[in-house]
């Protein structure tokens, strides 16, 4: 099982852990609580610190000047541990364009990789 521990100022607590259930500081609890709530997608989609680590993410990418095909098999290698099937190289490579890649897109779909509901997710096993 794996934790996240963060500083917490009692006076602001953090909108995107609050619409992901985190327990008041104030008072310990024994079990987190189960939830499917539609704000924790909106969260995901609009957090300044998804934008960012999709922009982090993007600049990494870029960086090491790669096809647009080789950065979509990496990109799915660091986000899934796998390969993208066919369908999934022929959406992105359609969506980033095959030749120009373009900044903007590969950042939107780094962020859409970010708020996948399989990353978000929790094995409660």
């Amino acid at each position: 099982k794996r934790s996240i521990y963060i500083s917490i100022k009692r006076n602001f607590l953090s909108p995107m852990m609050l619409a992901f259930d985190m327990p008041s500081p104030f008072s310990t609890m024994g079990r987190r609580t189960v939830s499917n709530v539609p704000a924790q997608a909106l969260i995901m989609m609009n957090d300044p610190f998804v934008h960012e680590q999709s922009k982090i993410w993007a600049e990494k990418i870029q960086s090491t000047n790669q096809p647009v095909k080789d950065i979509v098999s990496q990109m799915y290698y660091e986000a899934l541990s796998r390969p993208p099937s066919q369908d999934e190289l022929n959406d992105a490579l359609t969506f980033l364009g095959e030749k120009n890649l373009m900044p903007m897109c590969l950042r939107i779909l780094l962020m859409c990789f970010l708020i996948r509901k399989n990353l978000s997710s929790l094995d409660r096993t």
